[in-house]
């Protein structure tokens, strides 16, 4: 029989060239959780110097490697670190940024409940479901789209909402 082991999760910012973005990211994982890494894959706009201060895990690729290889170095300096589980977020948006797209796209106020805080601490476990290489993602290509219309920005294919 295997024994049951509580969770340790540590939450992982992988990124590339978001140093404006990054800051407000780290804080609002701070806020939520003491564990957090972030996986700096070879950028150049100075990162490093927006984290200093921070209680976090850093981690620096040399060059940019891009982001499936940031999270497997992730992954395996979470594991040397003891944890069992991450919960990777992107740094792509402004908090500011993803509150405008979050009550101006993503909830309908009379049927839905959204918040970029925790909505309640009793969860179990969470889930998300994603599409395999390939597919198209229709409703996160439309969301993709109304938040590059909402902003004025365009995200580079790397980039998520």
């Amino acid at each position: 029989m295997h024994s049951q082991q509580e969770p340790k999760v540590i939450i992982v910012i992988p990124v590339y060239n978001h140093s404006t973005t990054l800051p407000g990211v780290v804080n609002g994982a701070l806020a939520v959780h003491d564990d957090v890494m972030v996986v700096d894959d070879g950028s150049t706009d100075k990162n490093a110097d927006t984290l200093a201060g921070f209680n976090i895990h850093i981690i620096h690729h040399e060059k940019n490697l891009g982001k499936g290889a940031a999270i497997k170095t992730a992954t395996l300096a979470a594991r040397k670190l003891g944890m069992t589980h991450i919960v990777t977020i992107d740094a792509d948006l402004s908090t500011d940024q993803a509150e405008r797209a979050r009550t101006e796209i993503f909830t309908n106020p009379v049927t839905q409940v959204s918040s970029l805080q925790p909505l309640d601490v009793d969860f179990d476990w969470i889930l998300w479901v994603g599409f395999r290489p390939g597919v198209r993602d229709n409703p996160g290509a439309t969301a993709v789209e109304a938040v590059e219309d909402l902003l004025h920005l365009r995200l580079t294919p790397g980039q998520a909402v």
